[in-house]
């Protein structure tokens, strides 16, 4: 498998503006919360579902403000439900 780094490369400046949209909406003056923040921030697995997604707006034409908010988390549907979560979860 390749590396993350090589994957994110075609969008790299795309996904450093997505991770500081992302830290800057996880301020806080609770230390504990600030860890919490700074593990999802530096996790390489939490890094892949906005990478795939910046990706897939690169391939439909540009990655715009929709794109990296996309990317910051699944959003409700229509009727304001959450994201049905899939096995068994």
């Amino acid at each position: 498998m390749k590396d993350i780094a090589a994957i994110k490369q075609p969008v790299i400046h795309d996904f450093e503006r997505f991770e500081e949209l992302f830290k800057s909406a996880f301020q806080s003056d609770n230390q504990q919360l600030t860890e919490i923040y700074s593990y999802l921030l530096t996790n390489v697995g939490k890094q892949i579902r906005p990478t795939l997604t910046l990706l897939c707006s690169k391939l439909c034409g540009s990655i715009n403000d929709m794109g990296l908010q996309a990317s910051r988390r699944p959003r409700a549907n229509a009727h304001g439900q959450p994201p049905a979560r899939r096995c068994g979860g």
